[in-house]
């Protein structure tokens, strides 16, 4: 994928993780799949500017983060991943995970959107 279509991609997931965000209790393992998609593809959009990196494999990304001293960023996306574990292999879901979710997604999005 392009980086143009990774950006557009992180745009569609987030904006539908938003959506189910009025009810996050309900939709938590929803909502928490969609943000470790964006984080994903903002990430792999944000590789790609940067660096000319390019990885469609999200086990790659944390690897490519730190290979360019992003620790900030790949600790973000490791935090989503480990909450994204968490509920969708687990049994917890409380809706605090959503919002700490979209919180580390906005470090990642900032990140990628920079000049």
């Amino acid at each position: 994928m392009e980086a143009d279509g990774h950006l557009e991609t992180g745009k569609q997931l987030e904006q539908s993780a938003k959506i189910l965000s009025h009810n996050p209790e309900t939709h938590v393992k929803a909502i928490v799949e969609l943000v470790f998609g964006a984080a994903h593809h903002y990430a792999a959009f944000g590789l790609q500017t940067r660096y000319g990196e390019h990885s469609d494999k999200h086990n790659q990304i944390l690897g490519l983060l730190r290979k360019h001293g992003d620790l900030d960023i790949s600790a973000s996306f490791e935090a989503i991943d480990s909450l994204r574990a968490g509920r969708f292999y687990g049994r917890r879901g409380n809706a605090d995970a959503a919002e700490q979710c979209m919180e580390y997604l906005l470090v990642i999005k900032q990140w990628c959107t920079q000049s």
